[in-house]
């Protein structure tokens, strides 16, 4: 028999009313993704951790990721101005040395 899982708003429901959660993270690469998936608990009035994430790459085209990433973050915070925070991800493309 096939389980069937509750859809993503129950699930973050369950989150906020259930275990008492008051943020979720969201990690990955894909940009566009990750403010999709951001939007949800936001108007649940959950607090939303991005992690967006580039591995491997140059200094500048980490730099020029993490420029699309900060500017999508801030449409998306002008949508919803209450809990909003952003995380760095370290990378050692934009350290010094790296």
């Amino acid at each position: 028999m096939r389980r069937v899982w509750p859809s993503r708003g129950a699930v973050l429901k369950i989150l906020r009313d259930d275990l008492h959660c008051n943020a979720v993270r969201f990690q990955g690469r894909d940009i566009t993704r990750l403010m999709t998936a951001a939007a949800g608990p936001l108007k649940l009035g959950l607090h939303v951790w991005l992690s967006p994430e580039m591995f491997e790459q140059s200094r500048e085209t980490t730099l020029a990721y993490l420029v699309r990433a900060a500017a999508a973050a801030e449409s998306l915070r002008q949508r919803f101005p209450a809990g909003w925070s952003s995380t760095w991800v370290p990378s050692r493309a934009c350290s010094p040395g790296g």
